[in-house]
């Protein structure tokens, strides 16, 4: 309410003012009371208000119990010293005083409006145990719990005229866990006003006096606890609770009595009869013990009393445990993907998996098995223990290959692809009825088996065995199926990887055998390095190779591998019409492949006592296919055969036969190869014998020619001199153009001559380290007065002073000058030649360009071939034999270099020199 009627005010007692009188006392808030100006407030001045509100008002502020009052519909605030604190700093306090709560508790009104409310509106008192009220103090918002309770005040006319608080902030207790001592202490000296809250706890709550544990005190949470309908004040512990003899609560009480110490307890099992006749029942507690300390006729302190405090925590218990579960399937799963990560083979993969099942499951005994093709050439797959653990010798012999089609666990979960969990005996034996002696033997009670899926399709399954009957809830079994599609992918990588590694193992053996096929040059040297890899590079026990006779009758023995000294020698000529299986085989020109001895006996029983003899067990005979021929499809006509025995059983699967039918084609390859290595060489023979005669001739007809050459060079200059006699100038000039002639005669002669001995190999190299700059130097000084007299620009760039190459001087400066001499020669007056060289890592590159007339590139790589020009027809304008080009790049080869050109036709073009730099 605003303010009060008139009527209802009271006179003020002579001697002071009513708020001089309602606000008398000491302390900070009656002061500030006093000198608060009400009449501001919609409460008014203190003259005009209600006896209730000055009474409430006296008695707050005297409490020392922190106390807060709302009055009025506007909610006026007053609160007293004790409760002073509580607003902490920040400038709310004194704010709060006179203010409307509206206004001042913006942080928190949306909770404490509407319980104000209720009372205000209701009448009926609230109570708040421990409400979490964060509000803002201290300059910032801190977090706080209260305990307080609504009460209603009421007004002159008996109406609610406000809403008394009482609080406690319990912000330390919650926090800190530390006011247990607080809670006795007001156990003792206000148990009736806290009987009621004692009693909605929402914590069970129990007060146990005596040696016999005589229940005094009770709240709902503990009746709920221990079961709903067993009345236990007044009885003895054992006598209300008889299931909980033997598990030591009397002794937790009896300590905490004697002791004067709490005893605190998390997730304590306790075991209850909850429901009348039902089985007892494991709960999980987390109890307190507290002393209750009381005083005796003499003061003295008595602990009789304990007091039990808890929460039943099963829930929790049992939701915290399936996460430790899960997170240990989970961190079990990590562990075996960790472990199968590094596993390279199945037998590995096999290995971790069945140690990491049992150990994570606990089971008895664990394995691994593999769907596996049967051992013969047809028949049922079977499956095939990979690995095992706790079996024992005999089980794991008696199953370690079964059919598919067998009654056993893991061959059943192969073919249905499904998962079996057996959790008793009885539905053990039902399941497998065949196999008994097996769980007797093995002391089975419960059995886990799931499938290895791949694809879509079972590969496998692994399987464990329990020794006690065991329950398999949706997490364990999810656990298992996880397990065995870890499984399974880690098989598939090792599979894949096995493949792999056999693959590149037999790509590597193909390549070592066809290496060390290419230097067999006969048809006897193919047989023996053939038999010789064959037993070396791939595994084979044994090995014997033959070719068919030019005849056509028979297989002749190129060589063999493996067999005992004598064993083979019968075989070095077989009929084609033996009637064995190499000579089958060569006249079909089908393989043939036996993964047993006793297969190829039964094949062909008349020689069953010799192939028993032999000591190799798995055995294929290959054709040798003839050029073109195929070794598998339709038969070919075959020109040899080869026989591959081993000394154990072999599975001949499709990779396996596609490895040593390409291993055939090598041989048939080496043997083609052989063949022709011989009239290569006697073709080589003979041309190596016609080019030797063309380069003698060459070289003879040069020297031949150079004699009369020179002679006419000789008499044209003696006549030139006068010794004949007067020579007119026609005379002389004719004499000038005899020697030009004889000249450029005789230099296309050495051109030739130099060309037969690059040819014959009689040229010697003089190999040193040679200045570049210098020898260009001396190249263009050479050449400086032919590019004069056709106006070229002949061009030198700077070269290093240090630049040197290792060469033989002359043949390098002979090189360079044919290179700057057909430049200069292919380039129209006012052109350019230019000369450049530069190091490039372990190399020089000297290089001379031009901008002549360029080669089209249809003859860019003919113009190093000897006698080629670029204009070769009759009217070509530049003389010379063709051989420039081609003797400069047959010195620079020699010399560990090169020499290159590239050309633009009208252009011009670069001729490149490269050379080891010194």
């Amino acid at each position: 309410m605003t303010g009060v009627a008139p009527e209802q005010a009271r006179a003020v007692p002579p001697g002071g003012t009513a708020a001089a009188l309602v606000f008398e006392g000491p302390g900070e808030m009656r002061a500030l009371c006093r000198a608060l100006d009400w009449s501001a407030t919609p409460l008014g001045p203190v003259e005009g208000w209600p006896q209730s509100l000055r009474t409430v008002a006296r008695t707050l502020l005297g409490s020392r119990s922190p106390m807060f009052l709302f009055w009025g519909p506007e909610l006026v605030q007053l609160y007293n010293d004790a409760y002073r604190p509580s607003l902490g700093g920040g400038g709310r306090h004194p704010r709060a005083l006179g203010m409307r709560g509206r206004e001042f508790w913006t942080d928190i009104w949306e909770v404490i409006g509407p319980q104000i409310e209720q009372v205000m509106t209701t009448g009926v008192p609230t109570w708040h145990e421990d409400q979490y009220l964060p509000i803002e103090r201290n300059g910032r918002l801190e977090d706080v719990w209260w305990t307080y309770s609504y009460s209603p005040a009421y007004d002159d006319d008996g109406s609610v005229g406000g809403t008394l608080v009482i609080c406690q902030e319990t912000t330390p207790r919650v926090l800190a866990d530390q006011d247990r001592e607080r809670l006795l202490a007001e156990l003792r000296v206000e148990r009736a006003r806290l009987a009621e809250v004692f009693r909605q706890s929402p914590s069970f709550l129990a007060v146990l006096r005596g040696p016999d544990n005589v229940f005094e005190l009770v709240n709902d949470a503990y009746e709920q606890a221990i079961g709903r309908g067993r009345a236990v004040v007044g009885k003895p512990l054992f006598e209300a609770l008889p299931e909980t003899r033997g598990q030591g609560f009397d002794e937790y009480l009896r300590r905490v009595r004697e002791t004067g110490e709490p005893l605190v307890f998390r997730d304590l099992p306790v075991l209850l009869e909850r429901m009348p006749g039902a089985p007892l029942e494991e709960r999980f507690i987390d109890i307190t013990y507290l002393p209750l300390a009381e005083s005796g006729p003499a003061g003295e302190p008595i602990r009789d009393a304990v007091i039990a405090h808890g929460t039943d925590v099963t829930e929790q218990v049992h939701v915290r445990r399936e996460v430790e579960r899960a997170r240990d399937r989970a961190d079990r799963l990590l562990a075996l993907t960790a472990a199968l990560a590094a596993t390279g083979t199945p037998g590995e993969v096999a290995g971790v998996v069945v140690a990491q099942g049992v150990a994570a499951a606990g089971a008895a005994t664990g394995m691994l098995a593999l769907r596996a093709p049967h051992t013969g050439e047809d028949g049922e797959a079977e499956m095939a223990i990979l690995g095992h653990s706790g079996l024992g010798g005999e089980i794991a012999a008696r199953y370690a290959r079964v059919p598919v089609s067998a009654p056993v666990p893991t061959a059943a979960s192969v073919r249905t692809g499904e998962a079996f969990f057996l959790e008793e005996r009885p539905a053990l034996f039902a399941a497998f009825p065949a196999m008994p002696h097996v769980w007797e033997s093995l002391g089975a009670h419960a059995l886990a088996t799931v499938p290895l899926v791949v694809g879509g399709e079972a590969v496998g399954a692994m399987s464990f065995t329990f020794t006690a009957p065991r329950r398999f809830p949706p997490e364990d079994r999810e656990f298992f199926l996880a397990a065995g599609r870890q499984a399974a992918q880690a098989l598939e990588r090792a599979r894949l990887a096995e493949a792999e590694h056999t693959a590149r193992l037999r790509a590597e053996a193909l390549q070592r055998v066809t290496a060390a096929l290419a230097g067999a040059q006969t048809l006897a040297d193919v047989g023996r390095v053939f038999s010789r890899e064959l037993t070396r590079l791939i595994g084979a026990d044994t090995a014997w190779v033959g070719a068919v006779t030019p005849d056509g009758d028979a297989v002749e023995a190129l060589g063999w591998s493996g067999y005992a000294e004598g064993e083979a020698e019968g075989w070095r000529r077989l009929p084609l019409d033996a009637g064995i299986a190499l000579t089958d085989a060569v006249r079909s020109g089908r393989p043939q492949w036996w993964p047993t001895r006793e297969a190829l006996a039964d094949a062909y029983p008349e020689r069953a006592a010799l192939i028993r003899s032999l000591p190799q067990d798995g055995v294929t005979v290959l054709p040798i296919p003839g050029a073109g021929g195929q070794p598998e499809g339709d038969a070919v006509r075959a020109v040899g055969g080869i026989v591959v025995g081993f000394r154990t059983p072999q599975r001949f699967d499709a990779d396996t036969r596609a490895f040593f039918l390409a291993l055939a084609q090598q041989c048939a390859q080496a043997m083609a190869r052989a063949g022709a290595y011989q009239a290569e060489q006697a073709a080589r023979a003979e041309a190596e014998a016609a080019n030797r005669a063309k380069s003698q001739f060459l070289a003879t007809m040069s020297h031949e020619l150079r004699t009369p050459l020179n002679a006419i060079g000789g008499y044209a200059e003696l006549l030139e001199m006068g010794i004949r006699g007067p020579v007119t100038d026609t005379q002389r000039e004719d004499l000038h153009r005899i020697q030009q002639s004889q000249r450029h005669l005789l230099g296309l002669i050495n051109e030739v001559l130099n060309y037969a001995r690059l040819e014959t190999g009689t040229v010697r190299y003089e190999l040193e380290d040679v200045p570049v700059r210098e020898t260009v130097a001396a190249a263009e000084s050479l050449v400086a007065p032919q590019a004069r007299s056709r106006e070229v620009q002949l061009e030198v760039a700077e070269c290093p002073s240090d630049l040197a190459v290792r060469a033989d001087p002359e043949k390098l400066r002979q090189i360079l000058v044919n290179l700057l001499s057909n430049a200069v020669k292919f380039t129209g007056a006012r052109g350019r030649v230019e000369v450049s060289c530069a190091r490039e890592e372990a190399t020089v590159r000297v290089v001379v360009r031009d901008t002549g007339i360029g080669i089209p590139a249809d003859k860019l790589e003919a113009i190093f071939d000897p006698f080629v020009q670029v204009r070769s027809d009759l009217t070509r304008t530049h003389e010379g034999t063709g051989l420039g080009l081609a003797i400069s790049r047959d010195l620079a080869r020699g010399m560990a270099g090169e020499l290159t050109a590239e050309s633009t036709t009208g252009s011009g073009s670069a001729f490149t020199l490269t050379l080891p730099a010194a």
